[in-house]
């Protein structure tokens, strides 16, 4: 391996682990982002009028979808390409295991929420707080979940792209390792250790599903964010 070539593997692993560190620092702008809300509104975060919740969601959507943008856009010209954007063919034992993963994922997800299904819950609260605005807040609540999905992808390709880089000829779901330590242990800071530990598990999960699905970005974003909704 010559001298030039050593320093471009250099340069692409750097950059793949910038472009991860860019991604959770997306999700930790959105702490910025109520932070600032607060001091503006004079109240926390649970004491949102509907008015200030769905500037919040417009606001986080919007630098999530554009800070994830940058991201891959820059990536591309730098000849890093983390996902694939043709629809590969899957084989029904492949959409099995999807499958069977999904619903694990589903299942532990009821668990937390005292074994109901969150987004039934969700809506139930949106509606008793806001009313008839209930069902926009929830609307805007699932955007805003579709959108931390792409940052989540976006972590996850990386982290697969970095670590194969790192590590040749072995099939392992290295965007698991990259999004458990970012958004899963993240959640030490704003939630608590059964959340962390859930969103851990829940990391394994997704970058599993990520190299089942061959990488594909349009479908990584569909079943991962189902996975995160429910």
């Amino acid at each position: 391996m010559t001298t030039l070539t050593v320093k471009n593997n250099r340069k692409r692993n750097l950059n793949c682990l910038s472009y991860i560190l860019i991604a959770f620092g997306l999700l930790g702008g959105e702490l910025v982002l109520v932070a600032i809300e607060q001091a503006i509104y004079g109240a926390d975060l649970s004491a949102f009028t509907l008015g200030q919740r769905l500037i919040h969601w417009s606001l986080t959507i919007v630098l999530w979808v554009a800070g994830c943008s940058y991201c891959y856009m820059t990536a591309k010209k730098e000849g890093i390409e983390p996902l694939r954007v043709i629809q590969p063919s899957l084989t029904a034992k492949t959409w099995f295991f999807i499958v069977v993963i999904v619903m694990i994922s589903g299942l532990l997800s009821s668990y937390l929420w005292g074994w109901q299904f969150k987004p039934f819950v969700e809506f139930q609260g949106m509606m008793e707080r806001h009313d008839s605005g209930g069902i926009l807040a929830f609307i805007f609540q699932q955007m805003y979940y579709i959108a931390e999905g792409l940052v989540i992808v976006m972590i996850i390709a990386f982290g697969q792209t970095l670590g194969e880089q790192l590590i040749k000829g072995y099939v392992f779901p290295w965007g698991s390792i990259a999004l458990g330590l970012t958004w899963g242990l993240g959640h030490l800071l704003s939630q608590d250790i059964v959340t962390a530990l859930y969103c851990v598990i829940f990391s394994l999960f997704c970058g599993v599903l990520f190299l089942l699905i061959k990488k594909d970005a349009k479908l990584s974003l569909i079943v991962i964010t189902l996975m995160f909704i429910i």
